[in-house]
């Protein structure tokens, strides 16, 4: 089981780079701004063995930092980059920053989707704002 702590996100690269500090200790890679990449690390020697368990906690923080205009602006930079692969082909991509605007997809539920199609279960865990 690896763990981040979703108040630590601020955004998609900040995800990353918890998850490889997470996986891989201080520094650590998992993943870079292609989807694709976070694919290849869950298939190769990038640290950890599928299936296994993501614990994200402060979910709310990080799905308020990783929501719909996240994710239409990380599409956005996709599109006008045009350094993406089919995965990110420039239908899924425009339909990804219609979506975002709209606020009914989001940054984190991308990849999410990502993760857990590879095996990942994810974990969220809420903190009482009380506390």
């Amino acid at each position: 089981m690896f763990l981040i702590d979703g108040a630590a996100i601020a955004d998609y690269p900040a995800f990353l780079c918890a998850l490889g500090e997470a996986v891989n200790g201080p520094g650590g890679y998992f993943g870079g701004i292609r989807l694709s990449s976070l694919q290849d690390c869950l298939h190769g020697s990038f640290g950890a063995t599928l299936p296994f368990v993501l614990r994200i906690a402060d979910v709310e923080a990080c799905r308020a930092r990783l929501d719909g205009n996240a994710l239409a602006e990380w599409a956005s930079q996709r599109l006008a980059s045009g350094d993406f692969l089919d995965d990110e082909g420039e239908l899924w991509l425009t339909d990804a920053i219609r979506d975002g605007r709209r606020q009914s997809r989001s940054l984190l539920g991308v990849v999410v989707d990502v993760l857990q199609s590879h095996g990942v279960t994810i974990e969220a865990e809420v903190t009482d704002a009380r506390t």
